[in-house]
């Protein structure tokens, strides 16, 4: 009997301290970031000499989304995503990382994208340096992982909600207006956005919209879905803007829902 309660505690205590580690860091480690890339890929030499400027920084632990970990740059204007590497990837990831490449050959101005690392490579020189929840740090080789750099955009929410506290109805909905604009951008050259969320997915940097997730691009002639209920409960003290956002998805070809 006694040595059944200790198996019992012993398997008890495994479980809890797996489940305070995981808490403690979000889920991330190294290895969670890791993937299969390939045979090595030569890159334009203005990039390498771009993603090595970029890397010359420290990136710290900034929070996770369902595809990615997100690293905040030491200067707070970039931020760095690594896919999350699951039970299958091949099934969610690869879905994924095509709808990156498409981003990075047709949506860099919409997505705020300054760097794409997707392919294996060996002529980057700088390390990586991530620091992770627990403030340690983590010296990596670039060239064997998966990352892409985007400018650092304020939510949505955030922006709206600071001119609607100062009375700028106009300028509210010039905002709602610049994210459904891209929309009308994507269907021009072909592309369609599956499952976007308008709350959680876009923001402003330097006062332009641009769409912060990049895991739901395809090439397609269908209109764009976007998950709206959340901001909609959000806009509803504001009957005006509310009216303002659906005519704006009426006129982007936008799906809500």
């Amino acid at each position: 009997m006694f040595l059944i309660v200790r198996a019992l505690l012993f398997v008890l205590g495994f479980f809890l301290c797996n489940f305070l580690c995981h808490k403690a860091t979000d889920g991330f480690s190294v290895m969670r970031i890791q993937s299969e890339m390939g045979a090595v890929v030569s890159i334009d030499v203005e990039e390498e000499k771009k993603i090595d400027a970029l890397l010359e920084q420290k990136f710290f632990y900034y929070g996770k989304g369902s595809e990615a970990y997100v690293f905040e740059s030491e200067d707070k204007k970039f931020v760095l995503k690594f896919f999350k590497q699951k039970a299958n990837p091949f099934a969610e990831r690869r879905g994924s990382e095509k709808s990156y490449r498409l981003a990075a050959a047709e949506l860099v101005e919409e997505t705020g994208l300054v760097a794409t690392h997707l392919d294996r490579t060996d002529s980057l020189h700088n390390s990586l340096c991530l620091v992770d929840k627990l403030n340690i740090a983590h010296l990596l080789d670039p060239n064997a992982f998966q990352f892409v750099v985007q400018k650092k955009a304020e939510p949505v929410l955030h922006t709206l909600e600071k001119l609607i506290c100062k009375g700028d109805v106009e300028g509210t909905k010039e905002k709602m207006t610049q994210i459904l604009h891209l929309f009308s951008t994507y269907r021009s050259k072909g592309i369609c956005e599956k499952d976007g969320n308008i709350s959680r997915n876009f923001g402003f940097y330097e006062g332009e919209a641009i769409q912060i997730d990049l895991g739901g691009f395809q090439k397609a002639s269908a209109p764009s879905r976007l998950k709206a209920g959340e901001f909609l409960r959000w806009l509803e003290p504001h009957p005006e803007l509310t009216a303002h956002f659906k005519q704006e998805c009426e006129k982007n070809d936008v799906t809500c829902y």
